[in-house]
């Protein structure tokens, strides 16, 4: 058989149903041309959304989670602000409300600027902040890259006082006395046991009184099908 315009695409193909976004194509022994779109298996990491910024942004959102995922995971890359800014996670339960009161989070974090260390995080006004550059001269004038990835969205024990896990890693450069050093922060937690099902994820600034933005950037989601 020739293909026509000698092109392979989707039309050139024997497929039994229609093709679906994000669907594999898999061998069907009762399908004509034995060959049908179907949904890929557990253990496979699929790109859920993926925001490119240019200007003034406080925040990204994935919405509308479900359960279909094991972990998802928020990729960000070369990061920049104009101003010393702590990114935060914040979560959002039943479809409308993005958790933010006190004891929503719990967590423990490191920052290593070259040969020191500390544990001094905090919760910022708004959700669970992740770590900072502060200190030295423009600490976020190169691009920061990390992730934070959250275990088990939808899937969290309500009865416990625990929820939903969660880690980040961060990697930047601050520079002190006109001299470029490395900065990791990294880290993880827990949620409180919420009510309802966690069906959002944003990364955003943790200061939300302030005029803290990202300037520029990428932010990819993916998530862990089950």
């Amino acid at each position: 058989t020739v293909i026509a315009s000698n092109i392979v695409d989707e039309d050139n193909l024997k497929v039994d149903n229609s093709p679906t976004n994000d669907y594999v194509l898999t061998a069907k022994s009762s399908a004509a041309g034995g060959l049908t779109w179907a949904e890929a298996g557990g253990g496979v990491w699929v790109k859920l959304a993926e925001t490119n910024i240019s200007s003034d942004t406080t925040s990204i959102d994935l919405t509308s989670i479900g359960t279909t995922y094991d972990a998802i995971t928020c990729y960000f890359y070369g990061m920049k602000t104009s101003a010393v800014v702590s990114p935060a996670l914040l979560l959002q339960t039943g479809g409308s409300t993005w958790e933010n009161s006190a004891g929503d989070y719990g967590y423990a974090g490191t920052t290593h600027r070259s040969y020191t260390s500390s544990s001094s995080f905090s919760s910022g006004t708004n959700g669970q902040a992740i770590g900072n550059l502060t200190g030295g001269e423009d600490p976020w004038s190169n691009p920061v890259s990390g992730y934070i990835t959250l275990f088990n969205p939808g899937k969290q024990d309500e009865a416990s006082s625990f929820g939903t896990a969660f880690q980040w890693w961060l990697q930047g450069v601050y520079r002190d006395g006109g001299v470029s050093n490395a900065s990791t922060n990294f880290g993880g937690g827990y949620t409180r046991g919420f009510t309802d099902a966690i069906t959002g994820m944003r990364l955003t600034v943790a200061d939300s009184s302030s005029s803290q933005h990202f300037d520029n950037g990428r932010v990819v989601f993916y998530g862990l099908k089950s």
